[in-house]
């Protein structure tokens, strides 16, 4: 699952599109190809084929080594079986833990396609599902390690503040050029 959220971005890619300064609409990664024209939807048919593939299949193969585990772990006294390396790292007692980390990437890569003309708010959603992921961990501690636990509520917690803190300082409208520029503007509108 280490590759799991690369194949997603990319079989997302052709799905995420920016407004240009002219308001035509164009795909982030190529931005000579223009949303919705017919060439784009050429191109979707592969994207979405490539979304169902990877993301499907990587579910599908997750949840049957998820349930092949469980029953080794039933049948041979919690261990786990030859399909332990699905849940490596994982507490016995959350074995699927696996597919909610995958869901929270899913998610986060749909939050930039439907909110794409709207980038405070793909910040604003895309760190309360950090947030919301982190929450999770600390309370359930999927983790067999302290370590990794801590790790992952960190390094989420620490994603969500600074997207919080683009979203707030105004990065995310594009009007700003750098960090004094914003400040500035956001002095002047709490006056």
């Amino acid at each position: 699952s280490i590759f799991y959220a690369g194949l997603i971005k990319n079989s997302f890619a052709i799905f995420r599109c920016s407004q240009q300064p002219d308001g035509t609409f164009t795909v982030l990664e190529h931005p000579s190809v223009n949303c919705l024209s017919e060439h784009w939807w050429h191109l979707a048919i592969g994207g979405l084929l490539a979304s169902l593939l990877y993301v499907g299949m990587f579910f599908v193969a997750t949840a049957w080594a998820n349930r092949r585990i469980l029953r080794s772990m039933e049948l041979q006294w919690g261990q786990q079986g030859p399909y332990a390396f699905a849940a490596d790292g994982l507490r016995c007692s959350h074995v699927n833990f696996n597919l909610f980390i995958a869901s929270k990437d899913v998610v986060l890569n749909l939050v930039l396609i439907v909110l794409v003309s709207s980038p405070t708010s793909q910040l604003f959603v895309s760190a309360a599902i950090l947030i919301y992921y982190a929450v999770t961990v600390k309370s359930q501690k999927p983790f067999n390690l302290w370590s990794v636990n801590l790790l992952e509520i960190w390094s989420a917690m620490g994603t969500a503040v600074l997207l919080l803190l683009t979203a707030g300082l105004g990065f995310a409208d594009g009007k700003h050029t750098d960090v004094t520029d914003a400040i500035q503007v956001s002095g002047q509108q709490s006056h």
